[in-house]
């Protein structure tokens, strides 16, 4: 399982946006991120949403880029 790429956690982002930010970057799949955090896949696609939002990105890549350039992973 990978571990936290950097301590410091941007104001309002939630431990479990985190979290998956630090999942997806390692290219665990959405179902393997689902079961690792104990939530349906439904509940995932709604955290992805709310940091592509917060982001303020469309795709996934896009968020992965900002997340890295601005430390959120």
């Amino acid at each position: 399982m990978p571990t936290h790429l950097n301590d410091r956690v941007p104001c309002g982002l939630q431990p479990v946006h985190r979290r998956i930010l630090e999942l997806l970057s390692t290219g665990v799949t959405d179902d393997t991120i689902a079961e690792l955090l104990g939530i349906s896949r439904r509940t995932l696609s709604r955290h992805v949403e709310a940091t592509n939002t917060r982001a303020g990105s469309v795709r996934r890549f896009q968020m992965a880029l900002y997340a890295a350039r601005n430390g959120w992973i």
